[in-house]
């Protein structure tokens, strides 16, 4: 195998570990989305404000999750398209 066929593979591999990534991410800041009302509903009010802190962590990882989804997707397709060209 030659050294371009060599990087073009590993450069697919990037592609493809990119996309599985992603893919799990996205499920992560679904089941983040769906328990943020959960825990409102479940502990909404405390008096020492626990909930509106478990909240607001709850919704930053969902918010650096999905960045890191888009990051992993321009990877993703940055990736392929240059494993492409080669």
């Amino acid at each position: 195998m030659s050294e371009l066929e060599t990087m073009r593979t590993k450069i697919q591999g990037v592609a493809a570990s990119s996309q599985t990534v992603y893919s799990g991410l996205n499920v992560l800041s679904e089941s983040i989305a769906e328990i943020v009302p959960q825990v409102s509903q479940a502990i909404g009010g405390s008096a020492a404000g626990v909930d509106a802190n478990i909240i607001s962590l709850l919704q930053q990882a969902q918010k650096a999750v999905e960045e890191a989804v888009q990051a992993l997707r321009k990877a993703e397709e940055s990736a392929s398209e240059f494993a492409n060209r080669l």
